[in-house]
């Protein structure tokens, strides 16, 4: 699941997105561009891998429930009502999100890591934060299972990547997201 933060009063607190294990895209392959009028817009930030089973978990004890963190980039379609009916539909696309090499949480602490993609820094503070609110928040309406990832906070990637560009991010220091762009 990807979550986003909603940031108006008369909303919903979060915008989650149910991405299917087809549109991840993992091990540094390559990342094909599938060819429309529409040309997609990508935004990064950090995942989280749930490692136990859970429902209504508590926020306290939320941070149990992570084993570790990943780079995250996600290839947002511009709307193209010919390929997409629905706007929702537009994250089923293949490859709709890369994830880098997951980190052992237990050797990094997500509160104080440097991370960095493509030289854009991110607060990986803020987004550990907000991944365990939305862990808690939605595992009062889902079960939350091993292998579910929560990514939030995803901000748009400036410059945007175009074709040939390899993508790469870093967590301290350490090479853990690099793909091409095809």
């Amino acid at each position: 699941m990807i979550g986003t933060t909603v940031h108006t009063d008369n909303a919903p607190r979060w915008r989650v997105e149910i991405i299917p294990d087809s549109a991840i895209l993992r091990d540094g392959k390559p990342l094909f561009v599938p060819i429309t009028d529409a040309v997609p817009e990508f935004s990064a930030g950090i995942a989280f891998r749930a490692s136990r089973l859970g429902k209504n978990i508590a926020r306290k004890f939320a941070s149990r429930y992570f084993d570790a963190m990943a780079l995250c980039v996600k290839m947002n379609h511009t709307a193209d009502e010919a390929l997409f009916a629905a706007e929702d539909l537009r994250q089923f696309a293949d490859n709709a999100v890369t994830l880098g090499e997951w980190v052992d949480l237990s050797t990094t602490n997500p509160a104080s890591a440097d991370v960095k993609v493509r030289e854009r820094r991110f607060n990986a503070e803020a987004s550990y934060t907000a991944a365990l609110d939305l862990l808690s928040d939605a595992s009062r309406h889902a079960t939350i299972k091993m292998g579910d990832v929560v990514a939030v906070d995803l901000q748009r990637l400036e410059p945007q990547p175009q074709i040939n560009d390899f993508v790469t991010g870093t967590i301290n220091g350490n090479t853990a997201l690099r793909f091409r762009i095809k």
